[in-house]
């Protein structure tokens, strides 16, 4: 199946639905993932070399098993060769042009829904 389609974001609610009770509050956590998780999500990516595939350099299986959204999302997305070798400045741009895609999706939505 093909979620190529899907932002960061996207995949970060998902996953999260099922851990908090305030999942739906994406300001409160996209600062929380910001301010606790985003060091350990961009160790990952100074992990990846470009030979190997992301399923081998994480021995994955389940969903359950990814101790990290971000291995997750491109692991379903396959968008790992616009995160290799950034440094973590562009990853943040990176996660900011992802957030600025899901608001607009969370828009079109809004406003199909009026």
């Amino acid at each position: 199946m093909d979620f190529s389609f899907l932002s960061f974001w996207d995949v970060y609610f998902i996953n999260l639905r099922d851990k908090k009770e305030n999942w739906a509050d994406v300001e409160l956590n996209v600062a929380e993932y910001l301010k606790n998780d985003v060091n350990k999500s961009f160790s990952y990516i100074e992990e990846l070399d470009g030979n190997t595939p992301l399923s081998e350099v994480y021995n994955i299986s389940d969903k359950a098993e990814i101790n990290d959204i971000l291995v997750y999302f491109m692991l379903l997305t396959n968008d790992m060769e616009k995160i290799r070798g950034l440094n973590l400045k562009k990853f943040l741009c990176y996660l900011k042009d992802q957030l600025i895609d899901f608001e607009k999706i969370l828009m079109t939505i809004f406003f199909l829904y009026l």
